[in-house]
């Protein structure tokens, strides 16, 4: 199945990708790809970019090194990420799905300045591979985001 979406620039323009999706109403691997670059513009022209394969995470990630901005940015069904992960959601990537009646889809930015520790702490296999120590992990989100300490263990270990 094909759908055109609607994705929201951080300056406010409105443009549309055309995403493919399986049977079972998955975004295709090529297609989460193009979301994630077309969001990555919003840091800058996109220098280079590297799929992480976590086997823990469900969903797709990359890191985009951008002119302005790098980070991880990762699309996934939203109902498989943690919930504290909906305050690194992009705005309104869930709700078109639930329009076109498909299961909710989220894109999730974690910046390189600091958020990069919430999606490593929560899934230490994405650290591992991005060659992210477990003390750079954690003090980094003790620094930033201690409130997500706690949460971040106890689902890491699940």
């Amino acid at each position: 199945m094909k759908l055109n979406i609607p994705v929201c620039a951080s300056n406010g323009k409105e443009r549309w990708l055309a995403l493919n999706f399986d049977d079972a109403q998955r975004i295709l691997p090529d297609s989460a790809e193009k979301w994630a670059r077309a969001l990555a513009r919003d840091w800058g022209r996109v220098n280079w970019q590297r799929k992480i394969s976590a086997r823990s995470l469900s969903g797709h990630v990359w890191w985009f090194s951008c002119s302005g901005h790098s980070g991880y940015i990762l699309v996934a069904r939203p109902q498989d990420m943690p919930p504290e992960f909906e305050r690194f959601a992009a705005a309104g990537s869930p709700t078109w799905a639930d329009a076109q009646g498909l299961p909710p889809i989220g894109v999730y930015r974690f910046e390189e300045d600091c958020d990069w520790a919430v999606l490593c702490a929560f899934y230490p296999e994405v650290a591992a591979l991005a060659g992210r120590s477990a003390q750079a992990v954690s003090g980094c989100l003790w620094r930033y985001f201690c409130d997500l300490t706690d949460s971040a263990r106890r689902w890491a270990n699940q």
